[in-house]
């Protein structure tokens, strides 16, 4: 049986891409604008958005690269888990930011909120 742990992983700021990161395995690429920034000007809001984006792309090493779906219909599988997992990373990085409330926000609220403006 071969080992299925990645040794290293590569993080890539390239100046274009097509998409904002795309994970392959052991090597994560990203715009620059998505993984470089300067904490002694950047926001809050951006380093979220920044750590977010990165700890997603690092859930897809598992979720989507070494576990992959069968078929095209599951694929939601690899999405939903590195979404879920991107703020509990991203909470384990940076506790006091209370990321299970926000993702319980983004899962809970939002929707609900929206149907009651729709109905």
């Amino acid at each position: 049986l071969w080992n299925c742990f990645i040794l290293f992983l590569d993080l890539l700021a390239v100046p274009k891409h097509p998409y904002a990161a795309m994970e392959n395995w052991g090597l994560s690429i990203f715009v620059e604008q998505r993984i470089l920034l300067d904490p002694s000007v950047a926001s809050i809001s951006y380093l979220l958005d920044v750590t977010m984006v990165i700890v997603h792309e690092i859930c897809h090493q598992w979720f989507g690269d070494l576990v992959t779906p069968v078929w095209w219909e599951d694929v939601w599988l690899k999405e939903g888990f590195a979404h879920y997992f991107e703020f509990v990373g991203t909470d384990y990085l940076y506790p006091g930011w209370n990321m299970v409330n926000v993702l319980f926000f983004h899962c809970w609220e939002l929707p609900v909120k929206g149907c009651l403006v729709l109905h």
